[in-house]
């Protein structure tokens, strides 16, 4: 028969190892949240990236340039607020309000 200190032993070994099991499947799941965000982000990325190129071809196509182009009223010129961004267009820069 075990003793109250073998049984207390075991008892804090099967803890043990139930807390270890607990936190190895949070990793487990913590892995799988993050694939499941990326390829989220992925798709989202694609999605942006096909608009944009339909985008710039129609715009080729037709001889528009993309600082003139507009949506429902609103301007891409002024969308771009980025230098580095309205660089890439040959649209100049916006200039500085204090």
């Amino acid at each position: 028969m075990a003793t109250a200190e073998q049984l207390r032993a075991k008892i804090a070994a099967i803890e043990e190892e139930a807390k270890q099991k607990k936190a190895k499947a949070q990793r487990a799941l913590a892995r799988l949240e993050a694939k499941e965000k990326n390829a989220v982000r992925r798709v989202e990325n694609r999605k942006k990236m096909l608009v944009g190129a339909f985008i710039l071809d129609q715009l080729e196509k037709c001889c528009i340039v993309p600082k003139d182009l507009t949506f429902e009223g609103k301007s891409f010129a002024d969308w771009l607020t980025r230098e580095n961004e309205r660089e890439l267009f040959g649209i100049a820069s916006q200039p500085k309000t204090d």
